[in-house]
């Protein structure tokens, strides 16, 4: 079972990180006994004055202490990677095994309640859709995830994305590798926002022929000066007047290399990140023709998108001086290092300014691959579904929803021919007219980004779904329930009638706000002008009246229902489906059982 292949790893991995960081406390130990070492024999050194070319025993002592710095980094970071294997297994394994997905970002900065059904079925938020799939990294690739929940594809994009998740859901090592490598990320809206307007920006110094040729002249003369001094054939003033030359010309390029250091220098870590997770995607061998242009995108040209981030990533960090006083002082004012490394910053953009727009794009479309292959991977009953060219033909054998627990799901199957429109569903309260509604709405959703499904057969129509489901009072519009119901209705009226896109929508109890003779007689109205204008889609209702049109539309309107059977005084719901109308009803139940006197209970 994977969620047993999920424990295994994660208890693996622990124990390699476990052990890893033994490792690392021991190399803390030694880093500091050799310190002190080191420091007790400078003491002993100076005390017992010894020949000035004794001190030249002290550079292998430093060299030492350095590899001893960079073999204590190399373990922490090996230590870190293990650590997030580890986690990424366990959370899979508390989704798998306990359906509990909490720990995954939920995209709530996606929520949007105008939009015509993320909202109503769930997609982003607190237990959503989105939180159940979403394995991204990026800010970049959550929002490609959340694009691809918000839109449907069109049917030849779809089906390379179908083959390139078939691909992904068997690569569960590179999938979790790939994830470890970017856990790490620091990354925020402003700081990528910043790069990249930088990456837009015009060029401030390599434009200058003038700057160009001190930037590299004047370093160049300072070195020959102190070489000169330390010979004893020039003035030390020399050094000190290039010194002071050198200090006008950094201040007099000093909001140039100001800017390029905020903008990129800082986003070093954020680059090497970048690099490992796109240098991820170059080395694999995929197969699926999708994947390999995107690869193709990545490796194209005289170097790859990793080494050309790496570049960058370095070059960045080869500007974090100015938090190094002491380094400052004497790289920059004697030797420009800002500005050597502005320049060629500059230069990186000239040959890569639009590629690093392009890569980026590459990585947050693996990474929403890579969510929809977990997704297919931890469910490994659901299936691929068939995108049908005609419109409209639905067809969900054992359709279940994600959201809800596999030991408590129910299943359901539901077939709309291409004569029929508008699928009436009536019900008890509470016997799942609303979850089948969206049952279906999630299930087209996921069909139509590239997903598995959650069906043992599934086949839809390239559509855009439409829905009046959840409708709130706004306080700061004066704005009631009813009437926003009713705006959401005409919504769907108006994209109906305009026929511009293919429609399939999802009503839940309409015109519940008002009375039930206006409710019939509005719902009535409604159906025959969505018929009128060849609406197709699913209505949910109580009004058990309007299952009568379907013998006046016989060839446009179904009738579906749930029942609910009355054992003594407890109500049993089977949550399926059945063809016709609703034979039982239950409000009364459950109002007597809520303590409400009704019918024979009520006394005088």
């Amino acid at each position: 079972m994977i969620a047993q292949q999920y424990k295994e790893r994660q208890e693996f991995f622990a124990e390699h990180a476990a052990e890893l960081h033994q490792r690392y406390n021991l190399i803390s130990y030694v880093r500091l006994g050799y310190f002190l070492g080191a420091a007790l024999l400078v003491i002993w050194l100076v005390s017992s004055a010894m020949p000035s070319w004794v001190w030249w025993f002290m550079l292998p002592l430093i060299v030492v202490f350095i590899i001893l710095a960079k073999w204590h980094q190399r373990i922490e970071k090996q230590r870190d990677y293990f650590r997030n294997l580890a986690l990424i297994n366990e959370r899979e394994f508390k989704l798998v095994a306990e359906h509990i997905f909490s720990d995954f970002a939920n995209g709530q900065e996606f929520v949007d309640y105008e939009h015509p059904y993320t909202s109503n079925l769930d997609i982003f938020g607190e237990r959503s859709v989105f939180q159940y799939l979403n394995r991204t990294i990026t800010l970049g690739g959550a929002k490609k995830l959340a694009d691809w929940l918000k839109a449907p594809a069109p049917k030849a994009e779809i089906l390379e994305r179908q083959a390139a998740v078939t691909e992904l859901k068997n690569h569960i090592t590179w999938r979790h590798d790939f994830q470890a490598k970017g856990m790490d990320i620091k990354e925020n809206k402003k700081d990528v926002e910043a790069l990249l307007q930088w990456v837009d920006a015009p060029f401030t110094l390599i434009n200058s022929r003038f700057i160009k040729i001190l930037t590299y002249l004047l370093p160049a003369l300072m070195g020959l000066a102190i070489i000169a001094v330390y010979i004893g054939w020039l003035s030390v003033l020399v050094p000190f007047s290039l010194w002071l030359l050198n200090s006008i010309f950094i201040k007099f390029t000093h909001r140039e290399t100001t800017h390029i250091v905020n903008e990129v220098a800082r986003k070093a870590p954020l680059l090497q990140i970048y690099h490992d997770l796109i240098q991820h995607i170059e080395n694999e061998p995929f197969k699926s023709p999708r994947i390999q242009q995107l690869q193709a995108r990545l490796t194209q040209g005289e170097q790859t998108a990793a080494t050309a981030i790496q570049q960058l990533s370095s070059l960045g960090a080869n500007l974090n001086v100015r938090s190094n006083l002491a380094a400052y002082l004497i790289l920059n004012t004697l030797f420009l290092w800002e500005l050597i490394f502005c320049l060629k910053l500059e230069f990186w953009k000239k040959n890569s300014q639009v590629k690093l727009k392009d890569w980026l794009s590459v990585l947050e479309e693996v990474e929403a691959l890579n969510s929809l292959g977990t997704l297919n991977e931890n469910n490994r009953d659901w299936i691929l579904p068939t995108i049908n060219d005609q419109y409209f033909s639905l067809n969900a054998k054992q359709t279940g929803h994600l959201l809800l627990n596999p030991k408590h799901r129910v299943s359901n199957n539901l077939h709309i021919k291409k004569s029929k429109k508008v699928i009436l569903i009536t019900g008890s309260n509470m016997a799942g007219k609303s979850t089948f509604a969206r049952t279906i709405g999630v299930n087209i959703v996921l069909a139509l980004a590239g997903s598995a499904v959650c069906a043992h057969e599934f086949s839809t129509s390239v559509v855009t779904i439409y829905t009046s489901m959840r409708n709130k009072d706004s306080l700061q519009e004066n704005e009631s329930s009813f009437y926003a119901e009713l705006k959401g209705l005409k919504r769907v009226i108006e994209v109906v009638e305009a026929g511009e896109i293919p429609v399939f929508f999802l009503l839940d109890e309409i015109l519940k706000g008002t009375n039930s003779q206006d409710r019939h007689q509005g719902s009535v109205a409604l159906i025959k002008q969505l018929l009128r204008h060849n609406g197709v889609g699913l209505i949910t209702t109580h009004d058990l009246a309007l299952c009568e049109m379907a013998a006046q539309f016989p060839d446009a309107i179904e009738n579906w229902c749930f029942e609910v059977a009355i054992e003594g005084d407890n109500m049993v719901f089977d949550y399926k489906i059945k063809q016709g109308a609703c034979q039982s009803l239950n409000a009364t139940k459950l109002m007597q059982q809520m303590g409400i006197e009704v019918g024979d209970s009520i006394t005088n």
